[in-house]
């Protein structure tokens, strides 16, 4: 029979060759999911994002996602410490005090540092070297007055417009164009300067009566080769076929005999985002930003605006699916949500 003793070192032995094996696995595991995310090949998998892969694909915790993320971009910005974290020379969990202090200035003395140290020293020198001195603070004024010639200088830089520019796909500047005519039949006559302020203001502190969130594009189709174009004052925008299968999520070929074809009216999407509690439907996604409503049986195919041919995505996994022609697990969530998955991607 086995001594306690003897069962005391034994399971010492196993624990020990265990937990090299464990630190082991859990670099390569980190280096795969660094890979992952700079390559951003989570979209390869169905995921608009690298926290909703971590949820969903992973079952990590938000916090275990947070963390691994952080590690993950920290190596990015620091190829040497990557490598030598790849090589075998520096044990992830020195480079996880590491790349908190370390700059791609002075990442390598770091990494010979790390080397060099054991682990309890090294995280003495991490956190000495977070240790700032208390900021001086700026001595008070001295009652100067400011000239006259000071004092126009401050005028005029006051005044001097700052550019800023902004580079537009085509969908975005066919719905910049759109918004802009939106606001000025309903008789704004801001700068284009001041719309987009007020479009950007929270709801409660908008001018009333100026700007709307709703907006109409053009889209012109090829009928044999299914091309697709916006139509803007610089003419004809082409659409990739993402973009444009996105954009026909929220409306449906005019009837046989024209007219204006049918979209989504506002009273129905409010009814679809309620029912989906304002957040995105795809796996491990959640956001509650940017948030578009899907058919599930594209109006093509004969979809209809029924709701439960409809389901609510972010912007983000909306492009995803309409580029991949589907998202993983998406049938089960739409069914998990009510929704009818009948046709889907």
């Amino acid at each position: 029979m086995e001594s306690r003793p003897d069962r005391a070192r034994r399971l010492h032995r196993a624990l020990t060759v265990d937990l090299v094996d464990l630190q082991r696995l859990e670099k390569g595991a980190l280096l795969s999911f660094a890979n992952l995310l700079e390559e951003k090949l989570y979209r390869e998998l169905g995921y608009a994002s690298i926290h909703a892969y971590g949820r969903a694909a992973l079952g990590f915790s938000e916090r275990k996602l947070s963390a691994w993320v952080r590690m993950a971009s920290a190596l990015e910005r620091l190829p040497a410490t990557r490598e030598a974290v790849r090589a075998g020379e520096l044990p992830w969990t020195k480079a996880r005090e590491l790349v908190s202090v370390a700059t791609p200035e002075n990442e390598q003395q770091w990494v010979e540092e790390a080397k060099a140290l054991g682990r309890r020293e090294l995280e003495r020198r991490v956190k000495a070297s977070r240790a700032r001195p208390p900021g001086k603070r700026k001595p008070p004024a001295l009652g100067f007055a400011p000239g006259p010639d000071e004092a126009r200088r401050a005028q005029t830089e006051a005044a001097t417009p700052l550019r800023v520019t902004l580079g537009f796909t085509p969908e975005q500047y066919a719905r910049w164009e759109a918004l802009i005519e939106q606001c000025r039949k309903a008789g704004a006559r801001e700068t284009k300067e001041e719309l987009v302020l007020a479009a950007l203001a929270e709801p409660g502190t908008r001018p009333r009566g100026r700007v709307r969130s709703a907006y109409q594009v053009i889209v012109r189709r090829c009928p044999d080769c299914e091309a697709a174009a916006l139509i803007t004052s610089r003419g004809e925008q082409p659409l990739d076929p993402a973009t444009a299968g996105r954009i026909n999520c929220d409306t449906q070929p005019p009837a046989p005999g024209g007219g204006w074809p049918r979209t989504l009216t506002p009273a129905l999407r409010r009814r679809i985002l309620s029912r989906d509690d304002h957040r995105c439907q795809a796996p491990g996604c959640a956001s509650i930003r940017f948030l578009e409503v899907h058919h599930l049986k594209p109006g093509a195919q004969g979809g209809t605006n029924d709701p439960s041919n409809l389901i609510t995505l972010c912007g983000r996994c909306h492009q995803l699916l309409h580029e991949r022609g589907g998202l993983p697990g998406l049938a089960a969530q739409a069914h998990m949500s009510g929704v009818s998955a009948r046709g889907s991607p």
